[in-house]
């Protein structure tokens, strides 16, 4: 369903994020959902009152339109070891986030993802480990694996994005991590894959190329096309020294 108000669950009003209903301490474990716009939606009004200590386990979230875990405003979640394939189109972000606090993303398995496979908007310490993200569409201008969008205090440890296939031109945020505006964030030990025929392939995306620094270490890189873009698109980075350049 393309309808906003269809989730399998709810915490909050579902499509105006307004306060009065929210949850503290639910635990969402070894459950099946199917079709309609998004699995589990949290949506509360501010920080002050929100949706928190919730933990979503060993879900099977299958042929959602949009989201498989959308949530606004919602802290201390525990997003761990669910599988994800989404209806394949150009608008899904299989787990959205915006304005989270405390918030683990681990052990997830994502596919079929349109836009964003983890998107991320603001808030504070966020942790994304041993996720797997593969399967990606490739008709859309702005898709991405990690998207860390105006963050603070962000881990992205563990990952393995197989990003494919890539066959658009590179003018548009396509990247397996996209870190825009972040700060604090730290990407290590990550696998990034590129998988496709774009002559210019993206793996790691940083905006803007100067301040907004992140730490990145022990991060494997491929390819098939021999080379990888960066920053704003325009420069190689193939070499060691490239990087600390």
């Amino acid at each position: 369903s393309t309808t906003l108000s269809c989730f399998n669950i709810t915490f909050g009003a579902a499509t105006t994020g307004s306060g009065g209903y929210e949850s503290k301490g639910t635990i969402i474990e070894n459950n099946r959902m199917e079709f309609g716009y998004g699995g589990v939606n949290s949506r509360s009004s501010s920080l002050a009152a929100n949706t928190s200590d919730i933990t979503i386990f060993n879900n099977i979230f299958r042929n959602h339109y949009y989201s498989a875990f959308y949530g606004n405003y919602s802290s201390n979640i525990n997003f761990d070891k669910n599988d994800i394939q989404m209806l394949s189109n150009n608008v899904s972000y299989p787990v959205y986030l915006s304005y989270g606090n405390n918030v683990k993303i681990t052990r997830n398995n994502i596919r079929n993802i349109g836009n964003s496979g983890i998107y991320l908007f603001s808030g504070n310490n966020y942790d994304i480990i041993n996720n797997m993200l593969t399967d990606f569409n490739n008709t859309n201008a702005s898709t991405q694996g990690i998207y860390c969008y105006f963050t603070n205090t962000t881990k992205t440890w563990h990952n393995t994005i197989i990003f494919n296939p890539q066959t658009l031109s590179t003018t548009g945020t396509i990247a397996a991590i996209n870190h825009y505006y972040a700060n604090g964030a730290d990407y290590k030990n990550n696998i990034l894959i590129y998988k496709g025929t774009n002559t210019r392939p993206v793996l790691f995306y940083k905006f803007p190329a100067s301040g907004y620094l992140p730490t990145i270490d022990h991060n494997i890189y491929n390819t098939d096309n021999g080379n990888y873009y960066t920053e704003n698109f325009t420069s190689y980075i193939n070499t060691l020294q490239d990087w600390k350049n």
